[in-house]
């Protein structure tokens, strides 16, 4: 789970502060480059780590999700909803 603090303006660069479970803080940079793409950059303001991150959603139910940084890893995500 994330924390997230930062403006948030449609069409344009959203710059933010991210704080992760370890207490790790980013400079986050994110923006839609299409309504299913979106793309962020963190710059950790403690340690010399960058993450690039890519969420790109293929349809209602499916996406797909990818980080590097320190680590990577990539997962696809089905979401069911409750009615």
């Amino acid at each position: 789970m994330n924390i997230k603090h930062g403006t948030k303006i449609p069409g344009q660069v959203n710059v933010g502060i991210e704080q992760n479970l370890a207490n790790e803080t980013s400079l986050v940079f994110s923006k839609y480059l299409s309504s299913r793409l979106y793309v962020s950059y963190g710059v950790s303001l403690a340690e010399a780590i960058n993450t690039l991150k890519l969420r790109y959603r293929i349809n209602d139910r499916w996406a797909l999700r990818t980080e590097a940084g320190k680590e990577a890893s990539a997962e696809i995500v089905y979401t069911v909803e409750k009615i």
